[in-house]
């Protein structure tokens, strides 16, 4: 029989109730607390949309093709179709928008013989496509991407692609926008880590090209139904480089040149006019439809049947969501970007079209994209939806400033002033500050920094101790966040216009063998050569040396072009003969007095050979007449 203490199990009913109700409440408390946690997370969060000011109640989709080419008889370049034929094709398809971008012929509505609009309101919009050289488009010249130019009828100009871009703008007086055309046939997601001699187009080097140029706006993502599959890759990598200071809006052309109609700048306006997409292509405020696999038949109208469309997005910053409401799509990815292979998906799903991107800030790297898929019928389209910028300020670094006027080299006179500056501008309205350093070598790294030296203009004593070189480092910061640019380096060219001498020479003395030491000067080395002479110097007999200056590394020589240039210093009281001079070397003659004759009789002058014999301590003296300037570089 078993007897059971009241008292004690009692208390062991109230220890147990009282753990389980500790359990239930502990299990319960993230359900309870999720919501305020989220709220907190969501608003250390910054989150970008570039649909924002896009009102999808009142606004229509309006289609675009901005990458056409025409054939040479009706002036174009390389294209299938004359321009009339474009437009009208595209105008059958339902297209609202062409540009026609041939290569380097740039195209207005006036070149093309029609009007800007037809009846139903198609819409032309001028352009070229900046193509260096077509003989080699694998490989352009001087390192040239091939440029879609919008909106303005701007020549090719410029050796690269940055200086191109900034040439269509300020030619078309800021009215150009630029895309940069097919990177998947220009480079490879692996080769955008790395750079070589025959592949300059590194990620670095895409970040550069868009942080310059403002008004390049976009890449092309697709090309001609999906010709280079990398595209999007390179995309992603490269919008790892831009976000959150620089978004890059993904295109899809058609880059027309046969009856390929496979692509489509998709854009929700307000009205059908070239301010309205320019406007919507500045923000991003646009999708991109390709079909990537199979096609519909040629013309058949109906063919946007299969693409997915969009007809709403928003964005809820509380509950942290992306909400995408569409039609026609059989899966939905969210996208971000990945260094090592371009592109990552995160989440994708028929019925994921709210995304919470609090539950995948660990797995977002500064964006995330939607892509909208629809697999129908063998035939494959897809509409990429702009990437919305998901990122915590506090990791994210402060913003670079512009240099908008490097130092320049400047001109001193030994052991006076000289005075470097730089402009600089802060992208985010932070302080600049500063930080000169001088080399020994034409670079901006390797440099030694220089105390005191933290002004935008650097001012100091141009004596022989000076560098040849400077540069700057100019610092933005904002909130606590930095960010810096390095100048290019400038040379400091130094002057010398005060008394040099050269001491230390010994006249010719018969007998005895040459004395070739000299002592330089500042800036400069001297070597003394005596003409004529062997071993020693013989009696009775005048001798010539010929001395010659030599500017040390980053000096030269000015001023100097005859003897009367030089004419006021003298050696050992002699005055020399100019040789030559200029540049890095200063070259004359110096001819001396006969030695004294033979020691053991009397020479013609009937002087003690003896006597005569003594050195002669030779002093040169170069006058203010010696200029000596450091050479640039």
């Amino acid at each position: 029989m078993i007897r059971i203490n009241k008292r004690t199990a009692g208390a062991t009913l109230a220890a147990f109730v009282l753990a389980l109700a500790v359990a239930v409440a502990a299990a319960f408390v993230p359900f309870i607390a999720r919501p305020a946690l989220r709220a907190q997370a969501a608003s250390a969060i910054v989150i970008t949309n570039p649909y924002e000011g896009v009102n999808f109640a009142t606004a229509q989709q309006y289609k675009a093709s901005l990458h056409v080419h025409t054939t040479p008889a009706s002036g174009g370049s390389d294209g299938g179709y004359t321009q009339y034929e474009v437009a009208q094709n595209y105008d059958n398809l339902g297209y609202d928008f062409i540009a026609i971008t041939d290569h380097n012929v740039a195209s207005s509505y006036a070149s093309r013989g029609f009007d800007s609009t037809n009846d139903r309101g198609l819409v032309i919009i001028s352009g070229n496509e900046y193509s260096g050289d077509q003989t080699s488009p694998q490989k352009p010249a001087g390192g040239q991407h091939h440029i879609g130019s919008l909106f303005n009828t701007t020549e090719l100009a410029g050796e690269t692609t940055s200086a191109q871009i900034a040439s269509g703008v300020v030619n078309s007086g800021g009215a150009g926008r630029f895309v940069l055309h097919h990177p998947g046939r220009t480079t490879s997601l692996p080769l955008l880590n790395h750079s070589n001699q025959n592949q300059p187009f590194t990620a670095t080097w895409y970040k550069d090209i868009y942080l310059e140029n403002p008004e390049a706006f976009g890449m092309e993502v697709y090309n001609q139904q999906n010709r280079y599959p990398n595209d999007r890759a390179i995309w992603d990598r490269v919008l790892l480089e831009t976000f959150p200071a620089r978004p890059v809006w993904g295109l899809a052309s058609d880059d027309l040149h046969g009856a390929n109609f496979f692509n489509a700048v998709i854009a929700p306006l307000e009205e059908r006019t070239e301010s309205a997409l320019k406007g919507a292509l500045d923000a991003g405020a646009f999708f991109a439809t390709s079909f990537v696999a199979g096609y519909p038949a040629a013309g058949n109208t109906s063919r946007w049947a299969y693409a997915p469309k969009v007809s709403n997005i928003t964005v809820d910053t509380n509950a942290g969501t992306i909400t995408v409401a569409a039609s026609q799509f059989s899966n939905i990815q969210w996208i971000t970007g990945d260094i090592a292979t371009g592109t990552k998906i995160i989440a994708q799903g028929v019925g994921l079209t709210t995304f919470n991107y609090l539950e995948k800030l660990d797995e977002i790297n500064q964006y995330v994209r939607p892509l909208l898929i629809n697999v129908q019928s063998g035939i494959t389209c897809e509409t990429v939806i702009q990437p919305f910028g998901v990122f915590d300020p506090a990791g994210i670094p402060g913003k670079a400033p512009t240099i908008t006027a490097q130092p320049q080299s400047a001109n001193a006179v030994l052991g006076e002033t000289a005075n470097f500056t730089v402009t600089a501008s802060s992208p985010d309205g932070g302080t600049l500050s500063y930080q000169w350093y001088g080399n020994n070598t034409n670079s901006k790294t390797g440099g030694t920094l220089i105390p005191g030296a933290a002004s935008a203009t650097y001012g100091f004593t141009a004596d022989a101790s000076a560098y040849p070189y400077y540069y700057v480092i100019v610092t933005n910061t904002l909130d606590e966040k930095t960010a810096s640019v390095v100048s290019n380096p400038a040379a400091l060219v130094r002057k010398i216009t005060a008394a040099a001498a050269l001491g230390g020479v010994t006249a010719p003395v018969g007998g005895q063998a040459p004395e070739v030491r000299i002592d330089g000067g500042d800036g400069y080395t001297a070597t003394l050569v005596w003409q004529g002479v062997l071993l020693t110097f013989d009696y009775d007999t005048a001798y010539t040396a010929r001395i010659t200056l030599k500017a040390k590394t980053g000096f030269v020589f000015e001023g100097f072009d005859d003897t009367a240039s030089i004419a006021g210093f003298t050696v050992n009281g002699i005055e020399p003969v100019f040789v030559s001079g200029g540049g890095e070397m200063l070259v004359f003659n110096v001819t001396f007095a006969e030695t004294g004759g033979d020691p053991g009789g009397t020479d013609d002058k009937g002087c003690g050979g003896a006597g005569s014999d003594a050195a002669l301590a030779g002093l040169f003296v170069l006058t203010a007449f010696a200029l000596l300037k450091k050479r640039r570089v």
